[in-house]
């Protein structure tokens, strides 16, 4: 593989894991926008509100999306299990982009009504 393919898979890796990173706070910050007692509660409690929402779907799918983000940090020495990762990453990425997208789109709803 040349070095420009690699450079650009390993970018692909961790624009994912910045990515989904930044969800959990993302969505904090809406229950916050939205006054919700629940802002700052446990993380499966927000998702819960996020679930009810339409925001985000099974915590199933949270925890795969959260794992892969943890194994992109990972040194793994055959290329199989790299392959495995990418391959997982991108097939996971339209859903973390969905997941940005329905934060932004009840972000926007709750600032025009608050206008």
């Amino acid at each position: 593989m040349s070095q420009i393919d690699q450079e650009r898979l390993d970018a692909l890796a961790v624009r994912y894991a910045r990515c989904q990173d930044l969800l959990a706070p993302a969505m904090r910050a809406l229950a916050r926008m939205q006054l919700e007692p629940k802002a700052d509660a446990s993380f499966l409690a927000l998702h819960a509100l996020m679930q009810k929402q339409g925001i985000v779907t099974t915590t199933a799918d949270w925890e795969r999306q959260r794992s892969l983000r943890n194994a992109v940090g990972h040194e793994y020495p055959d290329s199989e299990t790299i392959a495995d990762l990418l391959n997982s990453i991108h097939s996971e990425t339209p859903a973390v982009l969905s997941i940005v997208e329905r934060l932004g789109q009840v972000a926007r709803t709750l600032v025009a009504e608050n206008r």
